[in-house]
């Protein structure tokens, strides 16, 4: 992540260098370092002191937390013991006086040589979450917020945690866009646009708030997909016209951003440090014009 982080004007409380959640978690030790992190900070699940618990949820069949995690153990000698499922495969029941009980089913192509290659469902307590995927996808049945519900119900720590919330508050803020987005308007008036700027857009709940005519060339979201799904160029009033006609026969919820001189623009990289916010290290995009 690079240790030459750009720090956001003199409203930031220098004390926050001092609560860095360490939420670079490329590999094993990053894990091991969060999951230390948590059991000094809580101090939970001291019923199972031999072991814990971590159970990851990935769709991507090519991740091998079994293996990544093979002989790992914390900083006090206790062995990680890992189950991992994808959204597809976890149920969860979640109790207000006990911990919370998950059902893992046999996915339909298992990791060899792990528990996922067992005949049935198996249980798993776990004590601590792991989150790889999102758990709102646009394919069908992808779908699985309550799950997540579940986890946050049985307050279970998580090592994707934010600093001001500790139970999958972030993962909650990307279940769709205008919540995500809310968070970063919420910064940037907080700290400025010179601080930390935002791309102009607006927030239509509805098909019939979308009267005024914009400028264009525009680009327009619909929906709680990633990775440039229910994204649209719209180039005229026309085009406008259309995709309002489609909206208005969804219940989805739509966001338009505002043109600028060139729509499309090259991007570079860079590291901005954002203290108690969701994240203490993100990727910016910065608009070259």
């Amino acid at each position: 992540m690079g240790n030459n982080q750009n720090t956001i004007g003199e409203n930031v409380d220098s004390t926050d260098s001092k609560q860095d959640s360490k939420l670079n978690i490329r590999n094993a030790d990053d894990i091991k370092y969060s999951l230390d992190e948590l059991k000094c900070q809580k101090g939970s699940n001291e019923s199972t002191p031999e072991f814990v618990r971590l159970l990851v949820i990935s769709d991507q069949p090519k991740e091998n937390f079994y293996a990544l995690f093979e002989g790992s153990t914390l900083s006090n000698g206790k062995p990680i013991v890992v189950e991992q499922a994808a959204w597809n495969d976890v149920t969860i029941t979640s109790f207000s006086d006990k911990e919370c009980v998950c059902t893992l089913k046999r996915p339909s192509q298992p990791i060899a040589n792990t528990p996922q290659e067992q005949k049935g469902s198996r249980m798993f307590t776990p004590n601590y979450l792991l989150l790889r995927s999102f758990c709102n996808a646009i394919s069908t049945g992808g779908d699985h917020r309550s799950i997540l519900f579940g986890f946050m119900h049985a307050q279970l720590p998580s090592i994707n945690r934010s600093q001001s919330f500790f139970f999958l508050m972030s993962e909650y803020y990307l279940l769709d866009r205008p919540l995500m987005l809310a968070e970063l308007v919420r910064l940037n008036r907080l700290y400025g646009q010179k601080y930390f700027p935002i791309v102009t857009h607006n927030y239509y709940p509805v098909s019939e708030e979308m009267i005024i005519t914009p400028q264009y060339p525009l680009v327009v979201k619909i929906g709680p997909g990633h990775a440039g799904f229910g994204k649209m160029l719209l180039q005229n009033h026309k085009q406008f016209g259309d995709f309002k006609s489609i909206v208005a026969c969804t219940d989805e919820i739509l966001l338009r951003f505002l043109p600028t001189k060139n729509v499309f623009v090259k991007l570079k990289q860079m590291h901005i440090a954002l203290p108690k916010t969701l994240l203490k290290v993100m990727h910016f995009p910065v608009w070259q014009r």
